[in-house]
């Protein structure tokens, strides 16, 4: 990975090195998002198909939102199922 997700992973490794994460949710959510901005379904493939400067910035947008709700939903199945 590189450019900006190599410096986040960096970031991350140190913070989690020191336990300063204790909950895993940030991996879920950095992977989430990486699944969504490659993966490109319905709205973020519909953003990155504008072809401009909105649909770039658009496409993250709709990845992130994407990103968010599926952490909820895995963190939701984690605390109530799993635990």
């Amino acid at each position: 990975m590189a450019g900006a997700d190599g410096a986040v992973l960096r970031v991350l490794a140190r913070r989690a090195a020191r336990r300063q994460l204790s909950y895993p949710g940030w991996v879920a959510a950095f992977l989430f998002f990486r699944l969504f901005d490659i993966w490109k379904p319905w709205l973020v493939g519909r953003a990155d198909r504008r072809h401009d400067s909105a649909g770039v910035m658009l496409d993250d947008l709709w990845a992130g939102i994407f990103a968010a709700l599926a952490t909820m939903a895995a963190a939701a199945f984690a605390h109530t199922v799993l635990m």
